[in-house]
Formats: structure tokens, C-alpha cells, sequence
């Protein structure tokens, strides 16, 4: 019996070594980490859904980076800023965000796209791939990187999502759906995505 308790006593004890010779893992907080800056580095669908929480809880002049391409194709994507809007920069670095937006009833705004409504943004770099369905009349305004814009930038955005509207919309655009301005600017900006309407006041390839 005490041999039992001394094997079992030194097996703990090397148990125990090994694992203290082990590198300690430290797990990420749901803040992404920032560049110097201050832009936050956006490298995975948490940190880009972390991202868009907090724009639309009213940190809405906040900038980001991506870091690598995201696909948020499982995700019930809301747009980033809503209604309410986005004022930062926020750069793509040619890398591609791919989304699955299914725009029902039960959307609760008036600009879809992977953003909402942009005032005073600019946005660059940024590709946007997969499918943005809309079928439902609430929302009026949609298109593959905003929905709606004032006074914005767009540089270097290319929308590669196919954009369907079976619903009766105001403006549809395959990179941005409607400007209320004289003063924003698209800059090198392409629409590689079918849109399709059955029912649309006014409709574009890039706005």
C-alpha cells in the first residue's frame, strides 16, 4: 500500500513538473489590439463583430484596420452604425470581409450593407464578397458597403456581393445605395456583383 502511494505521489510530482515547464497560454481579451495609431487591428470575425457592436453603441468615430480576410457569412450581420452612423476611417487593406446579410422583416434598420449610414467617414481598401438578400420593404436603402453616406470617402472599395432585392426599396448600389451630399467621393471604386430588383426607384452599379 505505501509503495502504491509513493508511485502515485512521484507520478503527481512529474505530472506537475512537465507542466510547469509548459509556455503559459494567455487568452485575448474581446478587444482587438490597436496599432499605434490608436486604429484597431481586425483579424477575425470576433474582433470585427466586436468592432461593429461598439460603432453601434454610439463609439461611432473609432478607427480599424483589417488584418487578414474575414468571413462573417454565419453570422446574423447587422450593419456597422445602423441608422445612427459611422464618422471614422476605417482601412480594408485590400483584404475581403464576406458576408450572408438576409434583409427580412425583421430588420430593424433603413440602411443595409456591411455599413449603414456614413457621415463624415472614410472608408478604403475594402473588399466586400457573398450575398446581401433584401425582402422586406422596412429597409429603403441598400448597397454592398453602405446603404447611405453624407460627406464620405470611398477609396479603393470594390463589392463583389450579389445584392437581390425582392422587396419594393427606394435606392439599391453596388457599393453604395443612396448619398444625401454633393460632397462625398468614390475614388477607384468597382461593383463585380449581380443586382437584381424586381421593384426599385433608383438603382446603380456603384451608387
Amino acid at each position: 500500500m505505501k509503495a502504491m502511494i509513493k508511485r502515485a505521489t512521484a507520478l503527481l510530482l512529474s505530472f506537475l513538473l512537465v507542466l510547469s515547464a509548459m509556455p503559459l497560454t494567455v487568452f485575448a481579451s474581446g478587444e482587438p489590439d490597436t496599432a499605434e495609431d490608436g486604429s484597431y487591428l481586425l483579424a477575425t470575425a470576433e474582433d470585427l463583430l466586436w468592432f461593429a457592436e461598439e460603432v453601434t453603441n454610439g463609439n461611432d468615430s473609432i478607427d480599424a484596420e483589417l488584418t487578414a480576410d474575414i468571413d462573417v457569412s454565419d453570422k446574423d450581420w447587422a450593419p456597422i452604425g445602423g441608422d445612427a452612423g459611422y464618422c471614422g476611417t476605417f482601412n480594408g487593406n485590400g483584404f475581403t470581409v464576406t458576408v450572408n446579410m438576409n434583409i427580412d422583416d425583421s430588420f430593424e434598420y433603413s440602411f443595409g450593407g456591411f455599413f449603414g449610414y456614413l457621415y463624415g467617414a472614410t472608408v478604403k481598401n475594402l473588399k466586400l464578397s457573398g450575398n446581401i438578400a433584401v425582402t422586406a420593404e422596412n429597409c429603403q436603402f441598400v448597397g454592398g458597403i453602405a446603404g447611405g453616406s453624407s460627406d464620405s470617402q470611398f477609396i479603393n472599395c470594390s463589392n463583389s456581393a450579389d445584392i437581390t432585392a425582392e422587396a419594393e426599396i427606394v435606392y439599391l448600389g453596388g457599393v453604395v445605395g443612396f448619398d444625401e451630399s454633393s460632397d462625398t467621393v468614390l475614388t477607384g471604386c468597382t461593383n463585380h456583383g449581380d443586382i437584381v430588383a424586381d421593384t426599385v426607384g433608383s438603382v446603380g452599379g456603384i451608387m
